[in-house]
């Protein structure tokens, strides 16, 4: 006959041996999951790390193409009036190309508006980079800025609503090799023009007043006119004119006389000693300023 101990003995040894069990079982999966985690944090920091690494090396990439950059650069925030209107722009950032392409330093740009480092900024460039930073829409082209004296090829794009950027090249050089070869080309042409003229008319004031059409309309010039000496008076009579003259021929007096101020003229010297008399900057010649002070501008 068997006590109760005894039948109950056995089933007590396999309970502790299956709470022994668990327990060892669980302590293991707890180191497990602490050596997981220790290795999962490990991980997550190199990767931290490494991130952090890449983002230092991708900014001193980012510097280094942004200050090699041949274009120049600028970063600017759209400034508007009360109405929401466009009216000014700030720099935010410049490269070392802006430097040198437009002859504005740094420190004399950056947090200033354009009108405080450009005053006489023309309001066309404000209306623009408006509508790039305003409405996003990009823009290409060529423009002159007056204060800088100075053309511009241009790229403006808006990273951010009220912000744009621009990237340009200064182009005044070969702008101004374009312009020489259009006035050459024009002049030419004018020139081919007028000994057709002399050719095909025979009477004296039609063959002038198409030499002075022909030279306004294809030579590019603002106005011409022949003058004819009068023997009497020792003066020059205007024959033909031809474009705007904005009042110069009204009351014109040019005298043959070369003691005279009148006489010493382009004018007055070029039919006085037959030949041709070129000026290239007619506001600045003396003998023009002597002459003919009133029409000086």
């Amino acid at each position: 006959k068997m006590d109760e101990a005894e039948i109950y003995a056995p089933i007590r040894g396999l309970a502790v041996f299956a709470i022994a069990s668990t327990l060892a079982f669980l302590a293991l999966a707890g180191a497990m999951v602490a050596l997981w985690w220790r290795q999962q944090s490990a991980a997550f920091a190199a990767r931290q790390y490494q991130s952090e690494l890449a983002r230092q090396k991708s900014e001193t990439d980012y510097r280094v193409l942004f200050d090699s950059m041949l274009n120049g650069f600028a970063l600017c925030e759209i400034i508007v009036d009360e109405a929401g209107i466009p009216c000014d722009f700030r720099y935010l950032d410049i490269n070392p190309a802006f430097e040198r392409l437009t002859g504005l330093k740094r420190d004399r740009v950056l947090g200033r508006r354009v009108r405080e480092v450009l005053p006489g900024i023309e309001p066309v460039w404000i209306d623009t980079y408006g509508r790039v930073a305003l409405n996003g829409e990009d823009a290409r082209f060529q423009d002159y800025v007056a204060e800088l004296g100075s053309y511009f090829d241009i790229l403006a794009f808006s990273p951010e609503k009220g912000r744009f950027a621009v990237i340009f090249d200064n182009v005044t050089e070969r702008k101004l090799a374009e312009q020489k070869i259009t006035r050459l080309t024009n002049l030419y042409a004018a020139l081919s023009k007028t000994n057709k003229a002399i050719v095909r008319i025979g009477e004296r004031e039609a063959l002038f007043r198409e030499i002075c059409r022909v030279a306004v309309e294809l030579g590019g010039f603002k106005f011409a006119w022949i003058g004819v000496p009068e023997a009497e008076n020792g003066g020059v009579r205007v024959e033909v004119s031809y474009g705007d003259d904005q009042g110069y021929l009204a009351d014109i007096n040019i005298s043959l006389d070369p003691n005279l101020p009148q006489g010493r003229g382009p004018t007055g010297t070029a039919i006085r000693e037959g030949r041709a008399y070129i000026s290239n900057d007619y506001a600045a010649d003396p003998n023009v300023e002597l002459a003919e002070p009133d029409y000086i501008v």
